[in-house]
């Protein structure tokens, strides 16, 4: 059976200081280990969500005000 792997992930705007807590998951099946999709479950208020431009399983965060990489 598969099972939710879930983490969560640290932002902070390098500009202006905000912070916040992002959440993400996926399904655990290893039938499928080729096949995951990311998925986030919660992107905290301030911030902005974008996928990669080469790869859709990769999420980028930003800080809403300043449009600056919120990832650290």
């Amino acid at each position: 059976m598969a099972e939710r792997e879930s983490w969560s992930k640290n932002l902070r705007c390098p500009i202006c200081g905000l912070e916040g807590v992002a959440r993400m998951s996926h399904v655990d099946d290893l039938s499928k280990q080729f096949d995951l999709k990311t998925i986030v479950d919660e992107c905290p208020s301030g911030f902005l969500l974008r996928e990669d431009e080469d790869d859709s399983n990769i999420y980028r965060f930003f800080c809403a005000a300043d449009n600056v990489s919120a990832d650290q």
